[in-house]
């Protein structure tokens, strides 16, 4: 029988006690922080505009002339998340292309990661403005009490700044 090693030990106990919605935005921010060291930092930007563009729309659709009576079955549940991720992916890949790419190098490491740490912070102030999001991840009370409406500019604002030094 082999010993396990004391750093697979450290590893299991630390990680274990990790709540699962810090794992998820790790995850969600390293995944972030490796599409910008390749492809550079107006993917975290391109992201972190599509948010607020998404949201407003998608606020914005149930009231629009003509098509209101068809989107009034994507009112709520998974179909109105469906709805938001689609016009979401949709704006991300409009700003990507407006944002443009200054021939599609990619970002220092500390750039990736500030862009990657901004843009999620942006998409997670704008996840909780829409409630049918909550069908397809519910977070804790923590995360969605550090993430409410009172502190909402606090987060946009350092967010933004971080991602014009980026992009700079």
């Amino acid at each position: 029988m082999v010993p396990q090693s004391i750093y697979a030990q450290w590893v299991t106990n630390n990680l274990s006690s990790l709540p699962l919605d810090a794992i998820v935005i790790g995850v969600f921010t390293l995944v972030i922080v490796i599409a910008s060291l390749k492809w550079g930092t107006q993917v975290a930007a391109a992201l972190a505009f599509s948010a607020p563009l998404a949201v407003f729309t998608f606020n914005a659709v149930p009231h629009t002339a003509y098509i209101s009576g068809f989107v009034g079955a994507f009112s709520a549940g998974l179909a109105a998340a469906g709805l938001f991720c689609a016009l979401f992916v949709a704006f991300w890949l409009l700003a990507f292309r407006v944002i443009g790419s200054y021939g599609m190098t990619g970002a220092y490491p500390m750039q990736a990661c500030l862009g990657g740490i901004a843009a999620a912070t942006v998409v997670l102030v704008f996840w909780f403005q829409i409630p049918a999001l909550d069908t397809l991840w519910h977070f804790g009370s923590q995360v969605q009490a550090l993430f409410a409406e009172g502190y909402r500019l606090f987060w946009l604002i350092p967010a933004f700044l971080a991602l014009a030094f980026t992009r700079r």
